[in-house]
């Protein structure tokens, strides 16, 4: 099984400089339902693989479906990213 870990934002990260404080913690995937549009490539550019459309649920539920590949995302927040 893979490791996971809660990290705690520090003070004065803002959605800009989310993407590269994560790579410091050694974050690699980040699961959310919804993303600014603006930050997306800022991910990429990290290398930090990105699983967005994912319904809310509880974290205990979302972890289980990661780690069997069983996340589904909702097509509905896709398309309102990709449009």
């Amino acid at each position: 099984m893979e490791s996971t870990q809660t990290a705690l934002l520090p003070s004065g990260i803002d959605m800009f400089t989310l993407p590269r404080w994560l790579k410091g913690e050694g974050i690699t995937d980040v699961i959310t339902y919804k993303i600014n549009r603006e930050i997306i490539n800022l991910f990429v550019a990290e290398k930090i693989n990105l699983f967005l459309g994912i319904p809310i649920g509880t974290p205990e539920k979302i972890m289980d479906d990661y780690l069997q590949g069983k996340l589904v995302s909702d097509k509905k927040i896709i398309a309102e990213l990709t449009q």
